[in-house]
């Protein structure tokens, strides 16, 4: 009917307009006869999208499109919905709450249509700062400002904390004479 000729014995399963024509024969005990029968396969309409979030800095996750059975041709569209006022076909990189909405082209026996999914991009966790020998919080270092009286222990250094057997701990003890 739409202009595609289709002639077989089993049910078409491309998008289109139909129409069955079933033929019986004549017998000795029934009269022949031909029926007629018009149809539609409409065209499947199966989307989705799933995008698991990932952490600033890091790799961005590939959403996975469900039911573009068809093969149409996506367009993607990346939107703040923190108020950020992001807005772009490129994934983001910086931390905050997103939408993604794909939309996949119709073809020639499924729909096209759009679907969206929200993910969020976590913060990148602070850097480790290294601790500030001026900060009161900072364990001294006994060796870096020694006494000076005769005998007097300048440090205890436990190097890399060294266990040897069951549980003895090496260690340096440094003494340092007094000046004359």
């Amino acid at each position: 009917i739409n202009g595609t000729q289709y002639s077989s014995a089993t049910a078409p399963t491309a998008a289109g307009s139909y129409k069955l024509t079933i033929t019986v024969a004549e017998t000795e005990n029934c009269f022949g006869g031909t029926a007629s029968v018009e149809f539609t396969v409409a065209k499947a309409a199966l989307l989705g999208v799933t995008l698991e979030g990932w952490t600033a800095g890091g790799t961005a996750n590939a959403p996975v499109i469900t039911g573009n059975l068809g093969n149409g041709t996506v367009t993607y569209l990346y939107e703040s919905t923190d108020g950020a006022g992001y807005s772009s076909a490129a994934a983001p990189t910086a931390a905050g709450s997103y939408k993604l909405t794909i939309t996949v082209a119709e073809t020639e026996n499924y729909l096209g249509g759009t679907a969206s999914v929200e993910f969020v991009i976590a913060a990148a966790p602070a850097p480790e700062t290294p601790e500030d020998p001026a900060d009161p919080e900072t364990p001294e270092d006994p060796a870096a400002d020694p006494p000076q009286d005769v005998g007097a222990i300048v440090g205890l250094a436990i190097a890399g904390a060294a266990v040897v057997g069951a549980g003895v701990v090496l260690g340096v003890i440094l003494w340092r004479r007094k000046r004359k």
